[in-house]
């Protein structure tokens, strides 16, 4: 895409003191959500949705990115668990993802939400905060 992923852009743009407004990053979030609602039709989980994978184009049309997480939840089900230990993002993750390997619709809006975080952060806080890396259960994870 025209610009690159999301993380960068706006890291950019702070670094350059350059003002995204509100609306902007509501029109962000509008679009992920939306990018989010076709994966779920689809009957599958992204496993890593962050502003690091979704790229922003021209007229800052954002595209969900990066499937090399996601799994396809088979017929019957409303979940994926995880069976082998995996490098995943812990920032994102949900309780049931991190405690239980099981990943879901409901996994994927944790991390939408996780996400939606970073464009709104609270009391002026910079728009991008890192957490140190912890230990996975079932697996080393990291954070980024």
């Amino acid at each position: 895409m025209k610009y690159g992923d999301l993380l960068a852009v706006m890291q950019a743009c702070r670094e350059k003191k350059v003002k995204v407004t509100y609306v902007e990053k509501l029109y962000f979030c509008a679009q992920i959500a939306k990018g989010m609602a076709h994966v779920s039709s689809k009957r599958f989980v992204h496993m890593d949705l962050a502003a690091r994978n979704c790229l922003l184009g021209h007229r800052n049309l954002v595209k969900v990115a990066d499937f090399g997480l996601a799994q396809k939840i088979k017929p019957g089900h409303d979940h994926w668990r995880m069976n082998i230990p995996l490098k995943l993002p812990q920032r994102w993750q949900s309780t049931e993802a991190m405690t239980k390997q099981v990943f879901s619709e409901h996994s994927d809006v944790w991390a939408y939400a996780s996400r939606d975080v970073q464009f709104h952060p609270h009391g002026g806080q910079s728009d991008f905060v890192w957490l140190p890396a912890r230990t996975h259960h079932g697996g080393a994870s990291y954070v980024w």
